[in-house]
């Protein structure tokens, strides 16, 4: 499945500890919740998990002391998976560090900023997210691509997936949940979140 093959990637970029941070209020996935979970007849939680990835073999008593902060800066940190509560596609927004195989064929790595309990880390990665089936097909998954490397890139605004999907041009059917989507409609709704494409 696609969690583990995340997993799997993570290893192989050297993770030697992951810490789970449970209840994590997620703009990308709360965005899609609103949009669409929240109107179906099944309960869908409104808020994820996040996995983050360590190359350091970590024990969580260490860091996790209440008695003082948090300190996680020499731990080697290699990015983050957010786990939306969706069954068939539970991989949201996640930033891992490419491995030493992959790095020198990926364009677009940035770095990423992360507050886990009060410790600031970075990781360069290149987005990824797992389309759901429903609001989001691989076509608005791309579109999110492009739109959150330029947030983090260029400082551009923060263009969330339910926005996407509100972006795109009825042809026939309906939007929600999603169907196939054109290559018009994929231009035309990165032109809509300000990101005109060459085509």
């Amino acid at each position: 499945d696609l969690l583990g093959s995340v997993i799997s990637h993570a290893d192989r970029a050297g993770a030697r500890s992951v810490l789970a941070e449970h209840r994590y209020i997620d703009a990308d996935y709360r965005s899609e919740h609103s949009r669409f979970y929240s109107t179906t007849f099944r309960r869908y939680p409104s808020i994820a998990h996040r996995l983050h990835f360590f190359a350091s073999e970590m024990n969580a008593t260490d860091h996790l002391d209440m008695a003082r902060p948090t300190a996680f800066a020499n731990c080697g940190y290699l990015g983050y998976c957010v786990i939306r509560p969706v069954d068939a596609s539970p991989v949201g927004r996640t930033m891992i560090a490419p491995t030493s195989v992959l790095a020198g064929h990926v364009s677009c790595i940035v770095e990423d900023h992360v507050n886990l309990f009060g410790s600031t880390l970075t990781t360069d990665a290149a987005p990824f997210m797992a389309q759901d089936f429903q609001l989001g097909v691989c076509v608005h998954v791309t579109a999110w691509v492009c739109a959150y490397y330029h947030h983090l890139r260029f400082d551009a605004p923060r263009i969330l997936p339910a926005d996407l999907a509100g972006f795109t041009p009825m042809e026939h059917g309906r939007l929600v949940p999603s169907g196939a989507v054109t290559i018009t409609q994929l231009v035309q709704m990165l032109e809509r979140a300000g990101l005109p494409p060459v085509v």
